[in-house]
């Protein structure tokens, strides 16, 4: 007997099997609905819907003009953006909500993946 998945690609001779793909497959559909979602949705209406980011890591590609911001949030929602130059960047990053609100900037301490991380 065999058990189809939920998107129809594949069939399992194990139950267990085919929940572990349907699981990792719904959460990688999910991930990517988020992710286009987001790259039209502003850093405040971000903060908005998902609170301030807990966590957000830039990593800067000086030689390709390319420079990127990922931010994690309270609710698990993952936002992600490129720009154009490290101070776009920086001002995008400091909109989702790391900076605390009496405006003091925070340092920066690298982490084990080389990406910068706001504390």
């Amino acid at each position: 007997m065999s058990f189809k998945t939920a998107d129809g690609q594949k069939a399992f001779g194990s139950i267990f099997k085919q929940r572990k793909y349907d699981e990792a497959h719904a959460k990688s559909t999910n991930e990517k609905a988020q992710k286009s979602k987001s790259a039209v949705e502003t850093p405040k209406a971000i903060v908005e819907a998902h609170g301030p980011a807990v966590a957000v890591k830039f990593r800067h590609s000086f030689d390709a003009g390319k420079h990127s911001v990922m931010s994690e949030h309270p609710d698990g929602f993952i936002h992600r953006s490129e720009h154009p130059s490290a101070e776009a960047a920086h001002a995008h990053g400091m909109k989702l909500g790391t900076t605390p609100v009496d405006g003091t900037q925070q340092n920066a301490e690298p982490s084990d993946d080389g990406l910068a991380d706001l504390v």
